[in-house]
């Protein structure tokens, strides 16, 4: 369905068109056949719409609009009160990177003050073999290196 008429045909049903509007399009609907399905399609919508409308107390729905208004009032001023740690959170982001900076400084400063490397001290100032007492306590073969220690 592609006729141009189709999107006035709402307004033909509401009776929204000018007369001379609502003549041209009423008589396109006697020859177009897809226009006057979609017109009886949009009538019979219309009517199943008010055949199915509920009747509701207005001052009921008044009474349970307030009721839920001051609900909703009531349960934003309690929420006044509770704490909202993720605007802290943003706010304590710089604690930790400092901590950090100042945790490694230390660890560098502390290092380079011992100037002293526990395996060099161990391998090579061991008096009892140094390099080759490790490989004859290792298991396998370390024929090869021994001859390059002797």
């Amino acid at each position: 369905m592609k006729c141009k008429y189709l999107k006035l045909l709402n307004r033909y049903a509401d009776n929204e068109l000018k007369l001379n509007e609502r003549d041209i399009l009423g008589a396109h609907i006697l020859n177009c056949q897809d226009c006057a399905k979609e017109l009886k399609l949009i009538q019979a919508l219309k009517k199943g719409v008010v055949n199915n409308r509920i009747d509701s107390n207005q001052e009921f729905f008044w009474q349970e609009l307030k009721s839920k208004i001051t609900l909703k009032q009531t349960a934003d001023k309690e929420e006044i009160f509770t704490l909202d740690f993720t605007k802290f959170a943003r706010k304590l982001i710089p604690i930790p990177v400092v901590v950090g900076v100042i945790a490694a400084i230390w660890l560098s400063v502390s290092v380079s003050t011992t100037n002293e490397n526990l395996i060099d001290r161990y391998l090579f100032d061991n008096v009892n073999g140094g390099i080759s007492n490790i490989t004859e306590e290792l298991p396998g073969d370390y024929s090869g290196v021994s001859i390059l220690l002797n």
